[in-house]
């Protein structure tokens, strides 16, 4: 593992191969770095330490505790894989009105990544081309943005809180959100619908939830 002299922060540095460790103590962020067939682990649970102005390739970014508030913005993943549980992080291009990301507005892509060894509740993807990435199966899902704006403007009861969650979407006008992942359990637990109930709103919807193989 290499360490820039603050020990805190690796910077401007060319990594390939290597094993790096973001802990929020030892090391905190890899900033303005190129990454080639890296294994990065995330060993602390909340958002504020990761990568910022770095180009990663082929590289796999592991979550080892259940990851809040994150944000994927300011940095160009392609080819890499996400493993772990991640909740409510923003994936892709920082958006406009994020005063903390201002700068790094012109950055940040999400290319040919796969998820499919992720656990991803309520994250968000911007300006991210949904279709050249791999997500889990069900019970795992993704709502294309336009998918929730369309279906909030339909005048008809949904089970559950599924309304309260639409609305919620309908409020959320920037053309930056591509989609929003979800799972079974979540769901039920936030907007108390059954998984038949779910499957039935997602089909009306017209999201694809395809099953394991």
């Amino acid at each position: 593992m290499l360490i820039s002299d603050d020990d805190a922060i690796i910077r401007e540095r060319h990594l390939k191969n290597e094993t790096l460790k973001i802990d929020g103590r030892h090391l905190l962020s890899i900033v303005n770095c190129q990454l080639e067939n890296c294994n990065i682990l995330i060993d602390s649970p909340n958002g504020e330490d990761g990568f910022l102005d770095c180009q990663l390739d082929n590289c796999v970014i592991e979550v080892n505790k259940k990851r809040k508030r994150s944000v994927f913005f300011g940095s160009e993943f392609e080819n890499c894989i996400f493993k772990g549980g991640i909740k409510d992080a923003d994936f892709g291009r920082s958006r406009p009105d994020h005063p903390v990301f201002e700068k790094f507005n012109r950055l940040g892509s999400i290319v040919d990544c796969d998820f499919t060894q992720a656990t991803l509740d309520m994250c968000r993807f911007f300006e991210v081309d949904l279709s050249r990435q791999k997500f889990a199966p069900w019970p795992q899902f993704v709502v294309p943005h336009e998918k929730r704006l369309t279906a909030a403007k339909l005048q008809k009861s949904w089970p559950g809180k599924i309304g309260l969650y639409l609305a919620v979407a309908a409020q959320d006008q920037r053309t930056t959100l591509s989609g929003v992942t979800g799972t079974v359990a979540y769901f039920k637990k936030h907007y108390a619908v059954t998984e038949d109930e779910l499957r039935q709103v997602l089909d009306e919807l017209g999201v694809a939830m395809p099953l394991k193989d």
